[in-house]
């Protein structure tokens, strides 16, 4: 009986050695893209986001543009043919600022552009802690649009839906953050 025990034993740790995994492998976590970009901070705006470190920043009225090189040189020299699709970002603080009147709330200021053919559909989204929504708007230029609320703030990026920098308007958003 004793030899039973100890054949069965045997017989279940030689089957455990060949059939298990000989080293559990780590998921790979994938690599932080913006590691090496420059952090934008506005404090007047109130809010950060990182971009890509040849890229230059311009503020102008409650907003912000991100020019990538090719486009800051484009205008420099006054080129009208100039690759304008660059993300930009406007502050609205408070929320009210962007629709104009302190009565109404995002969502009839939402339909009433909606209504007369200024945006389509919208996406619920959320972007690290922060609710928002993905919207094309129509125009000459379509823009894919996202706002984010959150310390009574509203933030707007746009970009044209065809620019060459979707990913990285992408991994800009995801690295945004309100500051107080």
């Amino acid at each position: 009986m004793i030899l039973i025990i100890v054949l069965a034993v045997i017989a279940g740790g030689v089957l455990a050695w060949q059939y298990w995994p000989e080293g559990v492998e780590e998921e790979e976590q994938p690599a932080d893209e913006t590691v090496d970009w420059q952090t934008y901070r506005n404090e007047e705006y109130g809010f950060e986001m990182k971009y890509p470190e040849d890229w230059t920043v311009e503020e102008n009225g409650k907003g912000v543009a991100f020019w990538t090189p090719s486009t800051e040189e484009c205008i420099s020299t006054g080129g009208w043919e100039c690759d304008l699709g660059v993300p930009r970002v406007a502050i609205y603080n408070p929320a009210s600022e962007l629709y104009g009147n302190d009565q109404l709330t995002f969502e009839e200021w939402f339909e009433e552009r909606k209504s007369v053919g200024l945006f389509g559909d919208r996406e619920n989204i959320k972007i690290g802690e922060y609710d928002g929504f993905d919207i094309v708007e129509s125009g000459m230029i379509g823009y894919r649009t996202i706002f984010l609320f959150g310390n009574a703030k509203i933030a707007r990026f746009s970009i044209d839906d065809k620019s060459d920098f979707m990913d990285e308007f992408d991994q800009m958003l995801s690295t945004f953050k309100f500051i107080d």
